[in-house]
């Protein structure tokens, strides 16, 4: 088992998947908040539904099958 850290987002109010076999799962929290800060938005007129991303540490096992991390 390994810490790795998940990417969650949060559209319109809706969580995606914070299990690393349906996210996106990093090894270094530096690269995860990078994606997390490039996909985070406020609602402006052009879109309906607001934007959030964090990154949530998490236990894996990397062997798993299904598991990517980055």
């Amino acid at each position: 088992m390994i810490h790795v850290f998940v990417l969650v987002l949060i559209i319109g109010g809706d969580q995606a998947s914070e299990t690393c076999d349906q996210a996106m799962c990093f090894y270094d929290l530096n690269r995860c908040n990078y994606f997390a800060n490039r996909l985070q938005r406020r609602t402006t007129p052009s879109t309906s539904s607001p934007i959030s991303a964090y990154c949530k540490p998490l236990l894996v096992d990397p062997k798993q099958d299904g598991i990517r991390i980055y």
